[in-house]
This record gives structure tokens, sequence and C-alpha cells, in this order.
């Protein structure tokens, strides 16, 4: 039981939660391309960012981790995929 649920007699909302470790495709801003460049870079769901609302995503081009609220994040889970170092 969560101090939510006790106050107020109701289970918290989880809807909104991510998989960890699923794939997520990074928004890239339409300035400064031309319209056969990709609109979405891959990447990694890692986490959540402690202050704004953003995801941190694992950058699988650039192998960086980029903090981004323009994401799609899928409910696959990438079992294949582990951090090395």
């Amino acid at each position: 039981m969560s101090p939510k649920h006790v106050y107020t007699k109701e289970p918290p909302r989880l809807g909104h939660l991510k998989v960890f470790r699923c794939l997520a495709y990074i928004h890239v801003p339409k300035v400064g391309m031309n319209k056969l460049e990709p609109r979405a870079i891959n990447g990694i769901f890692i986490g959540y960012d402690d202050v704004s609302k953003a995801y941190h995503i694992y950058n699988l081009q650039m192998k960086k981790i980029c903090i981004t609220k323009d994401v799609i994040v899928m409910k696959m889970l990438l079992e294949f995929w582990t951090p090395k170092g």
C-alpha cells in the first residue's frame, strides 16, 4: 500500500509509467533538414528526469544519454541489449 492509497482510499494510477529498457524513438526537429532525412533516432528508454517532465534515452547512434520530452516509447522490452562498460 502506498501513502496515497491509505489517504485517499483509492489505488494510485500507474498507467503513465513506461517499461525500462524498451525501444524509444527520439524526435528530430525539421529545422535545417531536407525531406528525405529521418525524423527520429533510435534509442533505449532508461529512466525519468528528476527536474522536469522529460525522459532519459540512451541514443544508439551517438552512444550518449539524451534528456528529452519528444519521445515515442514502444512497449517492447529489449532483452538483447546490455550496456558495455
